[in-house]
């Protein structure tokens, strides 16, 4: 299998590509190199970050007594994308200060949009 030379940082990606080898409509296709690359970027990209236990429990640290299977992909989605608006802005200010490294400062400064 072409599969079996290359090295996967993830093995969770490493296990959906072979899962996508085994389909036989699928297999010219990803066995180009170049659609094999677009598709583990395409699968890295819809991998999510954060764990969601931690996110379930934030959410029942918050109030919540369940959570349900549903409601907690959908909180791990919605809190990296907020994450990552906050990120932005929060560069954007370090960038405006003259710095690479995002502080404190920068991070309270960009929250304060989203107050």
């Amino acid at each position: 299998m072409v599969a079996d030379n290359i090295s996967f940082a993830r093995p969770d990606l490493y296990i959906i590509v072979l899962f996508l080898f085994s389909y036989r409509d699928f297999s010219e296709l990803i066995r180009d190199n170049f659609y094999m690359s677009i598709s583990i970027i395409v699968l890295e990209s819809i991998m999510a970050d954060l764990p969601i236990a931690a996110v379930t429990r934030v959410a029942k640290n918050a109030g919540a007594e369940r959570v349900g299977a549903d409601a907690s992909e959908i909180l791990v989605q919605k809190t990296e994308e907020f994450l990552g608006e906050l990120v932005r802005e929060a560069v954007k200010l370090a960038n405006h200060a003259g710095r690479k490294t995002l502080k404190e400062e920068d991070i309270e400064m960009a929250a304060e949009k989203f107050a």
